[in-house]
């Protein structure tokens, strides 16, 4: 049982500034050794950084780091692990959705002798059937492909032992796929569900774009199957071009042979067709390859103001 303890919360946001101080209030009525309350400001284009630098006066715990543009969600809570000082360390958005009251509950758990406290949407009532059915298909896709499994309604909502985020501060890779990242480095965790609040202002700023990016940073992260599917679908396509072959030799020997312009086209287009999507699938995993050769940061500072006490 961990009785002396201090904790950190890292809070990614990207124009909320309506939303900090709600979120700021309830964090601090929470009778919980909170040592730390870190925003990480993803090049937020409104008064966001502003907010910050106010709060981050008025209170000694509050500190903020802000990026030189929007590097993403995910690598905002990277630039957070790393300025993180708590004992264990807390991830949560910044629209109030994620309810603070829970952190009463997974402290508990992590007393209890569990490194990763991860939790679970029960219900996503804000979510169209379109965003809701798209979000299923993602995870039974990402637990089919990959080596490691993710439970659905996961979010990036969870407390971390300090060790666990020692071991996340040395992760060098171009992109982050925390929901993916933490259940591979295969730490004991426990789930705790939970109901999503209401959004206070603004709306969310996952598009439909920023998803499925999201979820193909996930799967070709963790997983070679699109490329094993490559390989198979090549060598399919090629058994069936020798039965197709074997078929003309037969009509030309019977004298059926007629040059047909539509067949030609029709087979010309789709293997055509097939290569490039082949070609695709190789030039994003090339492409990681490259970018990762680079050895650019991950995410670039502008400002912020971390506390020493």
């Amino acid at each position: 049982m961990k009785n002396k303890y201090t904790i950190s919360v890292i809070i990614p946001v990207y124009n909320e500034e309506k939303n900090i101080e709600p979120l700021l209030r309830s964090l601090l009525e929470l009778q919980l050794p909170i040592k730390q309350i870190l925003f990480v400001d993803d090049g937020s284009s409104d008064g966001t950084l502003v907010v910050l630098q106010n709060v981050s006066a008025q209170y000694d715990c509050v500190e903020f780091i802000s990026l030189s543009r929007n590097f993403g969600h995910q690598a905002a809570i990277k630039a957070g692990f790393d300025h993180a000082r708590g004992d264990c360390v807390v991830t949560m958005d910044g629209d109030m959705q994620h309810p603070p009251s829970l952190l009463y509950q997974m402290v508990k758990i992590w007393q209890e002798g569990f490194d990763v406290v991860q939790t679970r949407r029960i219900c996503e009532y804000d979510q169209n059937f379109f965003k809701k059915h798209t979000s299923s298909f993602f995870y039974k896709v990402i637990n089919f492909c990959a080596g490691v499994h993710i439970e659905k309604g996961a979010a990036d909502f969870r407390l971390l032992d300090l060790k666990i985020v020692e071991i996340c501060r040395d992760l060098h890779e171009d992109t982050f796929f925390w929901r993916g990242i933490i259940p591979w480095l295969g730490f004991e965790q426990r789930f705790v569900d939970y109901m999503p609040q209401t959004r206070l202002y603004g709306s969310t700023k996952y598009t439909l774009k920023k998803m499925l990016r999201l979820a193909w940073e996930g799967i070709s992260s963790f997983s070679l199957l699109p490329l094993r599917f490559a390989t198979l679908l090549g060598g399919m396509l090629f058994f069936v071009s020798l039965v197709y072959a074997v078929y003309v030799v037969i009509c030309v020997f019977l004298g059926d042979a007629v040059s047909g312009w539509g067949s030609l086209m029709i087979a010309v287009l789709g293997l055509g067709s097939v290569q490039m999507i082949l070609l695709g699938l190789l030039g994003e995993y090339v492409g990681k390859i490259f970018m990762s050769s680079k050895k650019r940061p991950v995410y670039i500072i502008k400002d912020l103001c971390v506390k020493n006490s």
